[in-house]
């Protein structure tokens, strides 16, 4: 039987914070997806399902906050 690991996706602006919580995923065989912004990641989103989203709440643009609403929208 073969195990699927799940998928996530960090929404994140400064490189430093997504690429240091990617590496840690996966080392744990996680499948991660790392996005810079809102607008970046809603286009990943359109392709691509996730199990998961970490959204940094701070971000030049569309905020965390104003993007979870979104997803929300788009969820229901």
């Amino acid at each position: 039987m073969t195990v699927q690991s799940s998928s996530i996706l960090i929404v994140d602006d400064e490189e430093t914070n997504s690429e240091g919580c990617a590496a840690a995923l996966q080392k744990h065989d996680y499948a991660v997806t790392v996005a810079k912004c809102g607008a970046t990641s809603s286009r990943v989103l359109g392709k691509l399902r996730f199990d998961l989203v970490l959204l940094d709440i701070m971000m030049p643009g569309m905020n965390g906050l104003k993007y979870q609403k979104l997803l929300r929208r788009v969820e229901s």
